[in-house]
């Protein structure tokens, strides 16, 4: 077990040669993730890929007809997908 940083990721699991190989995890900046399986640096058999949305959304509260306090709310939701990768694709 060991951990890989990467630009706008970060991987945590198993090596082999160097390579992630073996049950892992990468985790990107911008929340999705996958977790199974690797070989040879690529997703490669039982996993789960985590597709991270953002709803954003500016919210106006309005006094006396002119904008008295603005606010900006951030919902997060996921496309999850499982199932068998080969060579990095589901």
């Amino acid at each position: 077990m060991g951990r890989l940083f990467f630009k706008s990721s970060i991987y945590e699991g198993q090596f082999k040669n160097g390579e992630r190989d073996g049950w892992g995890r990468m985790i990107y900046t911008n929340g999705s993730y996958y977790q199974g399986n690797w070989s040879n640096g690529m997703l490669e058999g039982e996993g789960k890929l985590g597709s991270c949305i953002l709803n954003m959304r500016d919210v106006n509260k309005y006094n006396n007809d002119e904008v008295d306090v603005s606010e900006f709310n951030m919902e997060e939701s996921y496309n999850i997908q499982e199932g068998t990768f080969q060579m990095g694709s589901l």
